[in-house]
């Protein structure tokens, strides 16, 4: 008889996003015509900049292996965007660089936490956050928030749930799936109290470029060297500058210990992110930025039309994104179990959509703006339309 394979890979639960847009693409395979607002992959094609320095790296045969940590002149090039755009003071050394962020993300909660740890993590959350706690040996400690404050967390919040076996807390800012930005004053209070109780801080910034509405970023390690010295900084090139398939991120640290514990472990797993991409990368930093704002200006335009169409159907309320290309909409008022919801939408209503459950938070579900401006207008038509029949089916008065 076989024996069994590890509890940990029993325990975990699969990434609804990709399981949802595995399916998506299998109906449009099959000939469905189907609108996604699922998955949170930019649909802007990378720009020539950053494909030429790929091409250079390859003709130029940088094939072999680099340092761990990435090459000197990416880390350098992070280093610099984090002091001038985020106001980080971190040298080359305090930067590692990852095969994405989600692979940062990895290693730095390796790197914090041993069996029975607690991980505190706001609610809704994106979703590997509680499966990678797992896989580390953690606990996740979900933290409850509001729908009338934007479901972001506070300091008093964040108080109440730490104990002697906490060790972190994870703070995604802009957050996946509400797309609500923090305020200083609340971010720096959470720091605060992350400060007085010894407790480790993982930043996820994976989104702070996609802001709308005057909206600002601020960055937990900018708070001081105290908020520094127990600050992982998450961030990557996925989003930014839409090279989800290149698979680059990188973590920040000015704690020396925690560089060197997470190199280790990023040396035995995957020893360093690809050297082209690495070089792409480098360049993608090194660029006129002018491409990116055009992105997060069409992004913006997508929101808006969204949003609008929200706001005319009936029962419906969301969280006002101000950053990232989400939008998080009650559905309780037609369905209980947003799983089935969001079934039956893509089966009938020919639009993918991810449950709220997914996140943590039943009752909801996300709808991602990162498509074109034709799928948003003929998508919200079918969203809104099925969101009627069910009306029509439900109401006794019809």
């Amino acid at each position: 008889m076989k024996r069994p394979l590890s509890i940990k890979s029993q325990s975990i639960v699969p990434s609804a996003t990709l399981a949802l847009s595995a399916l998506t693409k299998e109906l449009q395979a099959n000939g469905e015509d189907i609108i996604s607002f699922g998955i949170g992959e930019p649909d802007f094609n990378v720009d020539q900049v950053i494909k030429q320095a790929a091409v250079d790296a390859i003709n130029s045969d940088f094939s072999h292996y680099t340092e761990v940590k990435g090459i000197y002149e990416l880390r350098e090039e992070i280093a610099e965007r984090l002091q001038s755009e985020n106001g980080i003071k971190y040298s080359p050394d305090d930067i590692i660089a990852t095969s994405g962020a989600k692979h940062a993300l990895f290693t730095a909660l390796q790197t914090l936490v041993s069996e029975g740890d607690e991980v505190i993590v706001p609610l809704p959350y994106w979703v590997s956050y509680s499966e990678m706690i797992k896989l580390a040996g953690g606990v996740p400690v979900l933290a409850r928030t509001e729908f009338e404050n934007s479901f972001l967390p506070d300091a008093d919040i964040i108080r109440e749930l730490i104990s002697d076996k906490t060790k972190a807390v994870i703070i995604n800012d802009p957050v996946n799936p509400t797309g609500a930005v923090m305020d200083k004053k609340r971010l720096k209070g959470i720091v605060e109290v992350c400060v007085e109780n010894g407790v480790y801080i993982i930043s996820d910034e994976i989104y702070d470029k996609f802001l709308y509405d005057g909206a600002k970023h601020y960055s937990a390690a900018a708070f001081g060297e105290e908020a520094s010295d127990i600050t992982i900084t998450i961030n990557g090139f996925s989003k930014t500058y839409a090279m989800p398939g290149w698979r680059l991120g990188y973590a920040a640290s000015s704690n020396k210990d925690i560089v060197k514990a997470m190199s280790g472990i990023s040396g035995h797993c995957i020893s360093h992110p690809s050297s082209i991409v690495q070089k792409a990368g480098a360049a993608a930093l090194k660029a006129e930025q002018g491409f990116v704002g055009k992105m997060v200006k069409e992004y913006d335009r997508r929101r808006q039309y969204m949003m609008t169409q929200l706001n005319k159907a009936e029962n419906l309320r969301f969280v006002l994104p101000k950053g990232a290309f989400y939008l998080f909409v009650d559905i309780s008022a037609y369905s209980g179990n947003s799983s089935e919801f969001a079934m039956d939408m893509l089966r009938n209503g020919k639009v993918a959509v991810v449950p709220g459950s997914a996140f943590g938070l039943e009752g909801f579900i996300r709808l991602s703006y990162a498509c074109s401006y034709e799928d948003i207008v003929k998508g919200m038509n079918r969203f809104t339309s099925y969101l009627s029949n069910i009306h029509e089916q439900t109401d006794p008065d019809y």
